[in-house]
């Protein structure tokens, strides 16, 4: 079938074997205008941290709430703790104004930044610290972070590493994908924004085979952990 008369003329012949009548309804002449509280279940701008806390932690996320002047202190701790001797971060100006590299260094890790990382070293990372995307890098009603591949880092940095830490910030959080979907869709208008890869992160990796056992951590990061700056 090359075209939409082919199409017709198929969907056509199929419903009269079927003995049925078609039910196709002409195109609507516009679309209709919803009500904002009916499409949006968050419309407001207040609150937006506690709500993406509550919502990003029932997906599995861990949150941790961390002073700016503490955070580079609190991630190298973290990672200590979790036995990571290996870290990449991208090259974001808040990380290096945070001293979150230079923290985990202090700490004894192997620290290297994702524009000294081929794609196969990447591969013998232990952790990834990365920040979120400046155009809205959380989204509060669905508790989810968004990563966008940029001069900062590629898509590898966030999505190969077992875990994944991300510094976010408060201004960045929007209310929900009806805000995201804007951003987004400004930012692809944008000279560097074309083609960017974007991913919304809602959880740790998860897959489930036939039989439903689920398993996390097999085709990314098993742990999403998010240093809220307070």
């Amino acid at each position: 079938m090359n075209g939409p008369a082919e199409t017709d003329a198929f969907i056509a012949s199929v419903t009269r074997a079927l003995g049925r009548t078609s039910v196709r309804k002409p195109a609507a002449d516009s679309l209709p205008v919803l009500d904002e509280p009916i499409v949006r279940l968050v419309y407001t701008d207040l609150h937006l941290g506690k709500l993406f806390e509550s919502r990003a932690r029932a997906n599995k996320i861990l949150v941790t709430l961390v002073r700016p002047e503490e955070c580079g202190a609190a991630v190298a701790a973290y990672l200590a703790g979790e036995g990571v001797a290996v870290v990449g971060h991208s090259v974001a100006a808040i990380l290096t104004s945070l001293a979150v590299p230079e923290a985990c260094a202090q700490r004894g890790m192997r620290v290297s930044a994702w524009n000294e990382l081929s794609l196969d070293a990447s591969y013998d990372l232990e952790a990834c610290i990365t920040e979120a995307w400046e155009g809205g890098g959380a989204v509060a009603e669905t508790g989810s972070i968004v990563v966008r591949g940029g001069p900062t880092h590629g898509r590898a940095l966030s999505l190969v590493p077992p875990i994944h830490v991300v510094v976010l910030e408060p201004r960045l959080i929007v209310a929900d994908l009806v805000d995201l979907m804007e951003r987004l869709r400004v930012a692809e208008q944008q000279p560097t924004g074309k083609g960017s890869a974007t991913v919304i992160i809602t959880g740790p990796s998860k897959t489930a085979d036939i039989e439903m056992n689920l398993v996390t951590g097999v085709h990314g990061p098993g742990v999403v952990h998010v240093f809220l700056l307070d």
